[in-house]
């Protein structure tokens, strides 16, 4: 049997707001959903687990419509279905009463219960929210039964404040698979048993590394897993950008390097640019120009200038830089005492600068 797993999709999400690249964000979460089921329609997946989030909020019956017609394009694969803390169920929820296409089970209960899916031999234990925040650990002592079938998990939550269950709770709960959600970084968390899905694109230009949907395969004897891929979905990805910087780095070469960098890892990607090292002292690296020509989320300057200490301490021997060059420039000073006399000493040349 094999099955995606996937959730966090949060349809109708606007990334970025505000950025220049935010529309184009929100049309690749738009087709997230029609992405994961072409995936899964080209892995033969008997099984499609959406484990919650489907809908960054409480979705309006023609959401629902959206989401069904894609469900109808493949009839033949089983869709289980549960909603998390985002698109969670409230008394007037359409889609409590919405009539969803036949191969889709809708887990819509507050507590864990079951449906089942005879043609696959697989049974599917679940629940939704019916508020933002579950508190109570609804996984503690959760057992499947040993009856010859195949049985899965869904599951949103892992914090304090959503469902806070323990990877021990699921240890040794005899499911085949346990599949997770509200994590937005896909991780695997008990190797061969559990995992987070992630979200298929990041929702954030925080949300840095892959983003796609856990693509498993079930052995129909042994009801053990025997597999479980990773599949890469995003059409961009967020990177943190580390570059490293000396006092012989000029803006321009800067500039330079960041460019050649951006394009090799992909222009339609999102950055964090980190800047680390010591430079010259008198220059302040101006990085402007490349907002206007790449995704850029954020530029962090966290070089340092490259003062002679020695030379300093001469000229200044009988004011504040002296003093405060004595005070901390120290063979066993530590990393952050060495930021600190950086950051003091460049603060305190250009107040003097400023003065002269």
């Amino acid at each position: 049997m094999k099955f995606i797993h996937t959730g966090d999709i949060h349809l109708g999400l606007c990334p970025d707001p505000g950025m220049p690249w935010s529309r184009s964000r929100t049309e690749a979460v738009s087709r997230a959903l029609e992405t994961v089921v072409r995936t899964a329609a080209e892995k033969k997946a008997d099984l499609l687990l959406i484990a919650g989030d489907l809908f960054d909020a409480q979705p309006l019956r023609r959401d629902l419509e959206k989401a069904a017609a894609v469900f109808r394009s493949v009839p033949d694969m089983k869709i289980a279905l549960c909603a998390g803390e985002s698109d969670c169920l409230r008394e007037s929820s359409a889609a409590l009463t919405f009539r969803f296409p036949e191969n889709v089970r809708f887990l819509s209960g507050e507590t864990p219960s079951t449906v089942e899916f005879p043609e696959i031999g697989t049974e599917v234990t679940g629940f939704s929210y019916h508020a933002g925040t579950i508190r109570e650990n609804l996984l503690s002592g959760i057992r499947a039964p040993e009856d010859g079938k195949i049985h899965l998990l869904m599951a949103h939550g892992g914090d304090a404040s959503h469902v806070p269950f323990l990877p021990a709770d699921l240890r040794n709960s005899g499911f085949t698979y346990c599949a997770l959600a509200h994590d937005h970084r896909p991780h695997i968390v008990i190797p061969g048993l559990a995992a987070f899905c992630g979200s298929p694109e990041p929702l954030s230009f925080r949300e840095t590394g892959e983003h796609g949907c856990y693509f498993g395969e079930v052995d129909d004897l042994t009801r053990s897993l025997r597999s479980l891929e990773f599949l890469p979905l995003a059409t961009s990805r967020c990177i943190s950008l580390l570059v490293s910087v000396t006092p012989e780095t000029t803006n321009t070469g800067l500039l330079l390097d960041l460019s050649r960098q951006i394009n090799a890892r992909g222009t339609e990607n999102i950055y964090i640019i980190k800047i680390r090292g010591r430079r010259d002292p008198a220059l302040r690296f101006d990085l402007a120009s490349l907002k206007n020509r790449f995704r850029i989320a954020g530029i962090l300057d966290e070089s340092v200038p490259d003062y002679d200490y020695p030379r300093l301490f001469a000229e200044h021997s009988s004011d504040i830089v002296g003093f405060y060059i004595r005070e901390l420039d120290r063979p066993d000073a530590s990393e952050l005492e060495r930021k600190a006399l950086s950051a003091g000493i460049d603060a305190l040349l250009r107040t003097e600068d400023e003065r002269s």
